[in-house]
């Protein structure tokens, strides 16, 4: 196994507290211990975030597949900062799909015609900077008439208790 080969996860009952699971990839990091190997593996649910974790050697299967020769430079490049700025275990996402969530900060939304406690839900469960996409059903309609999911930073939503269907 070498830096920068892609890995896959054939045994994951030992890492499953870090949100590694069976059949995930990852890339290889650092190989300076003979048993463990430090991976990187990106969070599915979260873009941008990513673990840096210690998997047993036994525990991976090296791909065929080979990283881009310039996403290669680029890592490497980086790798000090990548590995310092890394997190311990995937976070979980505040909501999933089909929460319902409800606006309480609209300074960002006023132009979709949404105020605080305008009530949406959630449409999918990938969380992309910090934002989620939201059916609101009172939304302004765009130019072609159609209402839009709208990108909404998961700061300003909370989980609806009720909902009013009358």
């Amino acid at each position: 196994m070498n830096i920068l080969d892609l890995v896959q996860v054939k045994n994951d009952k030992s890492y499953r507290q870090f949100g590694i699971f069976d059949g995930m990839r990852g890339v290889v990091v650092d190989k300076n211990d003979t048993t463990e190997i430090d991976v990187l593996f990106f969070n599915p649910a979260k873009i941008g975030e990513y673990v840096v974790a210690k998997i047993s050697r036994d525990d991976l299967i090296v791909e065929k597949e080979e990283l881009p020769q310039k996403a290669k430079q680029e890592i490497l490049s980086q790798l000090d900062w990548i590995i310092k700025n890394a997190h311990a275990e995937f976070s979980q996402n505040k909501f999933k799909a089909y929460d319902n969530v409800q606006l309480v900060n609209d300074d960002k939304y006023k132009q979709y015609g949404l105020a605080v406690g305008d009530v949406g839900t959630v449409v999918d469960d990938v969380v992309v900077k910090d934002c989620v996409l939201v059916q609101f059903d009172n939304a302004k309609p765009d130019e072609d008439g159609f209402v839009d999911c709208i990108s909404v930073n998961i700061n300003d939503l909370i989980k609806a208790s009720k909902i009013d269907i009358s």
